[in-house]
C-alpha cells in the first residue's frame, strides 16, 4: 500500500507514504505507521497530520504472493 499527499502544503510531492507488508509491518515509508488489525485489514496513521481534509490515498494491491 502506498499513501501520498502534500502534508505541509508544499506541493513538492508525497509528504506521507508507506509500503505495508502482509503482516502489517512498514517496509518503508515516511510520516506514517501501520498496524495489522485483522486478516486483510490494516490501520495506517499519519505521524504529522495533514493540514486539512483535502488529501488522497492511493492503494496498490500485490496479488502475486
Amino acid at each position: 500500500a502506498l499513501f501520498a499527499n502534500s502534508g505541509d502544503g508544499s506541493g513538492s510531492g508525497a509528504d506521507a507514504w508507506g509500503n505495508v507488508a502482509a503482516d502489517g509491518t512498514l517496509e518503508g515509508g515516511l510520516n506514517c505507521t501501520s498496524t495489522k488489525v485483522a486478516t486483510g485489514s490494516y490501520s495506517v496513521t499519519f505521524l504529522t497530520p495533514m493540514p486539512n481534509a483535502d488529501y488522497s490515498v492511493v492503494l496498490v494491491l500485490d496479488l502475486s504472493t
